[in-house]
């Protein structure tokens, strides 16, 4: 019995034994899952100062790409704007003759037309694009040619002859024939023609078509009623036609700038479609030259100053801006801008080159000594030339660049880049890059 007994006491301390032992391990356990787990914050707190200095690090590098992409923005726009380049090297070259030998008896001509160049001559006309191939070929045989260009149309005229040819940039589309001499023509963008005829009494305004049909259209203006007609320029769409006049008042020869309204909306329902007709600002001036810039803006030339007309309510268009200048030797533009070539009264150089938007707005002003023959506005350049130099300014008045040619120029344009520009010459045309 004593046995039995013995033997459970044991058993029972056994028991107990491995109860407390269990109890230690599981406590054990606890108090390791209790003594890491601020083991975990500390990690949970590296990791997120770890992504910081991350962000920080990336953060730093996209300033320092964003500090040489503005400063290499700006190395490129000082370039464009302000460096001076002193020498060129000739890119490529065409011959402009080839497989034409024997069929031009005259010194060609260029104008602007597009994206590429019309040639024109006594012999005939053709388009050649900006690498010099001929895109197509007009022949005709005139005394003295005169161009025009609008938008995607030109004519060709034979000043004091009675034809007038008609193109767009596809190509030859008709040829309108006058019963008295030409001694100009305009064209708007839509393809639409007038020439100015004259007899010993009267001047006439013609107008055709595209084709060359007559428009029943004729203005007819007299001396001793409207005055002479000086000239005349259609806007882009064909529904507006600035002309100027000079007219003999009080034994004083004054002009008049007149501009008319060919739209259905508008002009049929004014007197002789007249929207605008300005005689005081021009009273005591001679207007040799106005211009059709846009569907909104239109400028007149006079001898001593350039005025600024808003056609933006085409039923009563306003002389916005008018300025004076000094005496003017040239005068040039594009659909953007004005030129002018001025006497400079103000500063050591011989010569002012002045610049205006199609607003009026001026763009700048810069005196210059440069002998030239022909000036030109061509994107956002302003470029004077003769037969063998060159000068040529960007629209923040900086000289570009100035330099003398070992071939012959009739013509220059940009080219693609800011330093590269095409001379066409009566032979070939050359690409140069400047540097």
């Amino acid at each position: 019995m004593s046995d039995l007994n013995s033997m459970n006491r044991e058993r029972k301390k056994q028991q107990l034994r491995q109860q407390i032992v269990s109890n230690q391990t599981a406590g054990s356990r606890t108090m390791g899952i209790e003594n890491r787990q601020p083991d975990g914050e500390e990690e949970v707190k590296a990791v997120k100062k770890a992504h910081r200095r991350v962000l920080r690090k990336r953060a730093v590098i996209a300033a320092v790409i964003l500090l040489l992409l503005a400063a290499a923005a700006g190395g490129v726009y000082y370039w464009i704007e302000y460096y001076q380049y002193q020498e060129y090297k000739v890119s490529w070259e065409t011959d402009l003759t080839a497989g034409q030998e024997g069929t031009e008896t005259s010194s060609p001509n260029y104008i602007r037309f597009g994206k590429n160049l019309l040639k024109y001559t006594r012999d005939g006309a053709s388009y050649i694009d900006e690498k010099g191939k001929t895109l197509w070929v007009q022949t005709y045989e005139m005394k003295s040619p005169i161009a025009v260009v609008n938008g995607s149309f030109a004519v060709i005229a034979d000043q004091q002859g009675n034809e007038v040819y008609i193109c767009n940039e596809e190509g030859y589309q008709g040829t309108a024939k006058t019963l008295l001499p030409i001694t100009s023509v305009a064209v708007s963008g839509e393809g639409v023609v007038a020439a100015v005829l004259e007899d010993s009494r009267s001047s006439y305004v013609s107008m055709f078509k595209r084709d060359g049909s007559e428009l029943n259209v004729t203005m007819k203006s007299t001396v001793s009623k409207n005055g002479y007609l000086m000239d005349l320029s259609f806007s882009p769409d064909g529904t507006q036609l600035i002309c100027s006049y000079a007219y003999i008042a009080n034994n004083a020869l004054k002009s008049r700038v007149v501009i008319y309204d060919y739209s259905e909306e508008v002009g049929q329902n004014i007197p002789d479609r007249i929207v605008s007709a300005n005689d005081d600002a021009f009273a005591d001036k001679l207007v040799p030259k106005v211009h059709f810039m846009s569907e909104t803006y239109s400028f007149a030339c006079s001898d001593t100053g350039l005025a600024f007309f808003s056609s933006e309510n085409r039923a009563s268009p306003v002389l916005a801006v008018q300025t004076e200048e000094e005496r003017i030797e040239s005068l040039f533009y594009s659909d953007k801008y004005v030129g002018l070539v001025t006497a400079n009264q103000e500063g050591p150089e011989p010569q002012k080159l002045v610049v205006y938007r199609e607003n009026g707005d001026k763009v700048f002003e810069t005196g210059f000594d440069f002998s030239y023959d022909h000036a030109d506005i061509d994107g956002d350049f302003v470029i004077l030339y003769d037969d063998n130099s060159c000068c040529i300014y960007n629209m923040s008045g900086v000289k570009k660049f100035e330099g003398r040619f070992d071939f012959q120029i009739s013509k220059i344009t940009c080219g693609t880049l800011p330093n590269q520009f095409i001379l066409t010459g009566p032979q070939q045309m050359r690409g140069i890059t400047l540097s």
